[in-house]
């Protein structure tokens, strides 16, 4: 416990600038700084080695679970989706030769097509007739 305090005082002194500044840096030297580096620095190592290692054995479990599943799958519900729709055949019928037999009867233009009457244009509409502002009272000298 008196180590700790010596520790602790060498520090402030040093840090400070107060006090014996050569007795407390030979006292920081000589016993915190080997003990800083031997105590400490192993801790500190084995942690970080132990922290790394599993984190690298979490992450190869991941990808080891990933790979084992199968590949995911977005289907579409049939009912929510949309449907699929066979593409319709093509038609050739204006390359291909029509038998006589079949070919269609000849209609006459005028009994093709009803005569229509073509719509009427909308009479256009004038705007009312519009009046300027009400003139001003006429003031008197």
């Amino acid at each position: 416990e008196n180590t700790r305090a010596d520790w602790l005082a060498a520090t402030t002194t040093v840090t400070s600038g107060v006090g014996d500044r050569s007795a407390a840096s030979e006292l920081v030297d000589n016993a915190v700084k080997p003990f800083v580096d031997n105590s400490i620095r192993a801790d500190w190592l084995s942690a970080m080695q132990a922290a790394v290692a599993s984190a690298t054995a979490a992450y190869e479990r991941a990808l080891s679970e990933m790979a084992a599943e199968r590949l995911p799958a977005f289907e579409v519900p049939g009912t929510l989706g949309p449907a699929w729709t066979p593409l319709a055949p093509v038609c050739d019928d204006e390359n291909s030769p029509v038998p006589a037999a079949e070919a269609p009867a000849q209609v006459p233009a005028a009994a093709a097509a009803p005569a229509v009457a073509a719509p009427a244009v909308p009479a256009a509409t004038a705007p009312s007739a519009w009046s300027g502002p009400a003139p001003a009272p006429a003031s008197g000298p």
